[in-house]
């Protein structure tokens, strides 16, 4: 019953759309090149209060690999220093799509921030997207992403990891705290999945 239940919410979901690559500067791509990842800071947002940026990194590794890395979530726990605990609660592939749900658990400045996040991988767009699960009690008001692979316009043979993220806790903050948290998580995220990708 589980399994056809999971084939059926799959089935239901709005199909993905995977956006174009996103265009960089000069320098940005010169920043690439030096193996350092690129962080945008002040994309439009969702939400009046949200904070969207976009972290773009050059993996040495092939796709495969690099979604191995990006999909195990327990090894981002020793990488961040926020991050207490995250736990899968719903795991499955239907065909391409993989229907993922985990809770996630940080403390961040001394406040403890629980939510829970769905995902949904469509390997055949090398593409993933997540939104808050509506099922369970968050701490945020909004959380939306994607993760993105996609052959290196400037290394042949390897990928190019795009990272987009919006979230929305719901408090004021001043916007120099906004750009530092997104800027340093984003960093750090993207830099751990290119290094285990690349082992």
């Amino acid at each position: 019953m589980r399994s056809i239940a999971l084939i059926l919410a799959s089935l239901s979901l709005v199909a993905l759309s995977a956006p174009e690559s996103p265009t960089l500067t000069e320098k940005e791509e010169a920043t690439l090149v030096a193996g350092k990842v690129v962080v945008q800071q002040d994309l439009p947002p969702a939400r009046e209060k949200g904070v969207r940026a976009r972290a773009v990194a050059e993996v040495d590794a092939a796709p495969d690999k690099v979604w191995e890395a990006l999909l195990d979530f327990q090894a981002r726990v020793p990488e961040n220093k926020s991050l207490q605990t995250v736990e899968i609660y719903e795991d499955g592939w239907t065909g391409d799509i993989l229907r993922r749900k985990a809770r996630w658990d940080l403390q961040v400045f001394g406040t403890e921030i629980i939510f829970h996040n769905d995902y949904v991988l469509d390997r055949s767009q090398s593409y993933l997207e997540w939104n808050l699960d509506p099922d369970k009690e968050n701490d945020l008001v909004f959380s939306w992403g994607s993760y993105q692979v996609l052959p290196s316009p400037i290394h042949p043979g390897k990928s190019r990891l795009v990272y987009v993220s919006e979230s929305d806790s719901g408090r004021t903050l001043p916007k120099w705290l906004k750009k530092e948290v997104a800027e340093g998580s984003m960093e750090k995220l993207i830099a751990g999945i290119r290094d285990r990708a690349q082992k």
